[in-house]
C-alpha cells in the first residue's frame, strides 16, 4: 500500500479510508483534501498471483485504522475485478465496505483533474455499499430479462452478502435486494444457504487469517514497545534499563521501523517517564512477546494438524502442539509464583 503512513492520521480522524488505484490518484485526491487516501500498488489487489494473505494483511493493516473504507479502482475491467476481490475480503474482515462511481474509462485522478475537485466530493458523497453497488449494475445490465437478473444476483451478488458478518445486516441486505428485484425473499434465503455450503471454507480461510493478523499486530505492538524503550533509555546520561540487552533479544526487527525511529522513541518517553517499574513492565513485555511467538506457531501447528491428523505425521504434529502449551503454562505459572 502506498501512503498509509501519511494518510493514517487522517483515516483515524475522518474514521474511513478511500482505497485507489494509481500513484496519481493518491497524490491528486491528497491535493483535493482527502488525505486519508491510500493507494494499491497497480492490480495487486485484482491479480490472482498475488495471495489472498496478502490481500487480507493490506486490509488488515487499514482496519486497524478504521473499519469504513471507500474503493474507487479505475473503470475497466482490472478495476473492476479489484473491487470485487477486494471488496469480498474487507467484507469478511467486518469492514463497512463502499464503492465509488466512476463513469466509464475514467479514473479518480481523471475526474480531479478534468472535471474539478467538487466532482470527486461529490462521487465520495455519493459512494454507495459494495452490495448495492453490484445490485445497481445487475438491474441496469439485465432490466429485460429477469431470469437472467436473477441468475446475476445468485452468482455475483449473493456471496457478497454470505460475506457479512452480521445476521442482521445480512437479512437487511437480503429484503433490499427482494424489493429492488421482486425475487421472493424465501427464494434468496434458499440460495444464501446453499451459497453460504459452497463459500464455506473460503470464509473460514479469511476469517482465520484474519485473526492470526489481530495477533501479529498485537506481537507488533510488543516489539514497538520494547524498541521504543531501548532506543529512548539509549539517549539517556543514565538509563534505567539495559537496553543492550532490549536490542540483543529483539535481533534485527530494528530495521522493520527504521523510518519510525523518532516516533518510537517519542512513544516510550511520554509513556515511561514517570514509570518507577519500567525494569518489572519491560520484563513482562518480554514474556508477552514469547507467548505471541508460541501463539504464533500453535496456529501454524493446529493448520497443519487439520490438514493431516491422521497417521504419524498426525502424532508428531500432535506432540508438537502439546510441547507449545506446556511453554505456555510454564510462562504462566512463572507468573504466579512471582506474586
Amino acid at each position: 500500500l502506498y501512503g498509509i503512513d501519511k494518510a493514517k492520521d487522517s483515516i483515524r480522524k475522518n474514521n474511513f479510508s478511500i482505497l485507489v488505484e494509481g500513484q496519481m490518484d493518491l497524490i491528486l485526491s491528497h491535493q483535493a483534501g482527502y488525505r486519508n487516501t491510500i493507494a494499491t500498488s497497480g492490480t495487486a489487489l485484482s491479480d490472482s498471483t498475488v495471495s489472498k494473505e496478502n490481500v487480507v494483511s493490506n486490509l488488515g493493516l487499514v482496519r486497524r485504522l478504521s473499519s469504513n473504507i471507500v474503493l474507487s479502482f479505475d473503470a475497466d475491467k482490472a478495476g473492476a475485478n479489484a473491487t470485487i476481490r477486494a471488496g469480498k475480503i474487507a467484507l469478511s474482515l467486518n469492514m463497512d465496505v463502499k464503492v465509488v462511481e466512476m463513469p466509464e474509462g475514467v479514473d479518480p485522478a481523471d475526474l480531479i483533474g478534468k472535471t474539478g475537485i467538487p466532482a470527486w466530493r461529490e462521487a465520495i458523497k455519493n459512494s454507495k455499499h459494495i452490495i448495492e453497488f453490484l445490485l445497481n449494475k445487475v438491474l441496469k445490465n439485465y432490466e429485460n430479462d429477469g431470469r437472467k437478473a436473477g441468475r446475476e444476483i445468485k452468482e455475483k451478488i449473493l456471496p457478497f452478502v454470505n460475506a457479512v458478518g452480521s445476521s442482521i445486516e445480512k437479512m437487511y441486505f437480503l429484503k433490499k435486494i427482494s424489493d429492488a428485484s421482486s425475487i421472493p425473499l424465501d427464494a434468496l434465503q434458499d440460495d444464501l444457504k446453499k451459497i453460504e455450503q459452497e463459500f464455506k471454507y473460503e470464509t473460514e480461510e479469511i476469517k482465520e487469517a484474519g485473526e492470526i493478523l489481530t495477533k501479529i499486530y498485537r506481537k507488533d505492538r510488543i516489539e514497538r514497545n520494547l524498541l521504543g524503550i531501548a532506543l529512548w533509555q539509549q539517549t539517556l546520561p543514565e538509563p534505567v534499563v539495559d537496553f543492550k540487552t532490549i536490542f540483543e533479544k529483539l535481533g534485527d526487527i530494528g530495521e522493520k521501523y527504521k523510518d519510525t525511529k523518532e516516533d518510537l522513541i517519542f512513544e516510550a518517553e511520554v509513556s515511561h517517564t514517570d514509570n518507577d517499574n519500567l525494569e518489572k513492565d519491560v520484563a513482562e513485555m518480554f514474556l508477552n512477546f514469547e507467548e505471541e511467538n508460541i501463539n504464533e506457531e500453535l496456529n501454524k501447528k493446529m493448520s497443519e494438524l487439520k490438514r493431516e491428523p491422521e497417521g504419524e505425521k498426525g502424532k508428531k504434529i500432535l506432540q508438537e502442539i502439546n510441547e507449545l502449551i506446556k511453554k505456555k503454562e510454564e510462562i504462566k505459572n512463572g507468573r504466579l509464583n512471582k506474586k
